[in-house]
C-alpha cells in the first residue's frame, strides 16, 4: 500500500520534552520555521536608491529630449510664453453703486500695451482711465504688468499690483505701485525695501495714505511725503498682524 510518510522524508531532529517525569523519551519534530513576518526581505542601501534614482532621471531626460520640435514649440508656448491660455475677462471693479465698473483691456494705441477702461453700466459708454503709456516706470521701457489694481474713491489715483509670489496657495504678495493720474507720476511703494515683499494694500477714505503688510507686520505709507510708518513691531513666525495663516485657505 503507497504511504505518504514513506516517500515523503523531511529533515527531522530531536529536543528533549520540557517535562521528563511525564515523558520519558525523545519527541521527533520539524526543523524550526521562521514566521512570514520573520524572514528578512531585499535590503536596499543608500547606494541602491541613488542608482535607481539617477536612472530615473536619465530615462526622463532621454525621453523629453526625444520628442519632436513641434511637441516642444507646443509645450514651449502652452508653459512658458502662455500664448495658449485661456483669455479672461478682467479683473473687473465696481464704481460708486454700479453706475461704472471697470476692466483691463489691450490698448488701442500702443501696441502689446494695457489700459484700465471705465464703462457706464446702462449706456456701455466707454473711457480710457489710464492709458498703456502710463504705466512704464521712470528709467524702464517696459510697462507693469498688471495683475491687479483698485481705485481711490475720487478716481485720483490707480493702486497697481504685480511681480506677484506665491503664498501657500495664492499670490498675495508682490510689488505695489500708486499712480497719480492728475500728474501723471508713477511710484513704487514699500519706502526701497525688498521686491515682491509687500501684502493686501488697501487706499485710506481719502486717497492719500496706503495701508500694507510686510513681513507679518502693518504699514501706512503717505502718498503726498513718501513715508512709511510702521504700526505694529511684534510680527514674526508666531504672530502675524494684517494676515492669515494657512489655515485660513482650507
Amino acid at each position: 500500500m503507497f504511504s505518504f510518510r514513506n516517500h515523503l522524508r523531511l529533515p527531522r531532529r530531536t529536543c528533549k520534552v520540557a517535562n521528563e517525569n511525564s515523558y520519558d523519551g525523545e519527541t521527533p519534530i520539524l526543523t524550526e520555521m521562521k514566521k512570514y513576518s520573520e524572514v528578512p526581505g531585499p535590503r536596499f542601501s543608500w547606494l541602491s536608491w541613488s542608482m535607481l534614482a539617477l536612472f530615473s532621471i536619465v530615462l526622463f531626460l532621454e525621453a523629453a529630449f526625444a520628442q519632436s520640435p513641434g511637441v516642444t514649440d507646443l509645450l514651449r508656448r502652452q508653459f512658458v510664453t502662455k500664448n495658449l491660455a485661456v483669455k479672461s475677462f478682467g479683473p473687473v471693479h465696481w464704481i460708486g453703486k454700479g453706475q461704472f465698473y471697470t476692466v483691463l483691456e489691450p490698448s488701442g494705441k500702443d501696441k502689446g500695451l494695457t489700459e484700465i477702461v471705465r464703462y457706464e453700466t446702462a449706456s456701455s459708454r466707454r473711457e480710457v482711465l489710464v492709458s498703456g503709456s502710463q504705466l512704464v516706470p521712470p528709467g524702464s521701457d517696459k510697462p507693469l504688468e498688471i495683475e491687479d489694481y483698485s481705485l481711490s474713491d475720487n478716481l485720483n489715483r490707480v493702486l497697481i499690483f504685480t511681480n506677484s509670489r506665491r503664498v501657500w496657495r495664492q499670490n498675495t504678495r508682490g510689488d505695489y505701485w500708486v499712480l497719480d493720474r492728475e500728474t501723471g507720476a508713477l511710484r513704487k511703494l514699500g519706502d526701497g525695501g525688498p521686491p515682491s515683499s509687500l501684502m493686501f494694500a488697501k487706499f485710506s477714505p481719502d486717497g492719500s495714505k496706503v495701508a500694507y503688510v510686510r513681513f507679518n507686520n502693518i504699514y501706512v505709507e503717505d502718498l503726498r511725503k513718501g513715508v512709511a510708518t510702521r504700526l505694529t513691531f511684534d510680527g514674526g513666525e508666531k504672530m502675524l498682524n494684517g494676515t492669515t495663516d494657512w489655515v485660513y485657505e482650507e
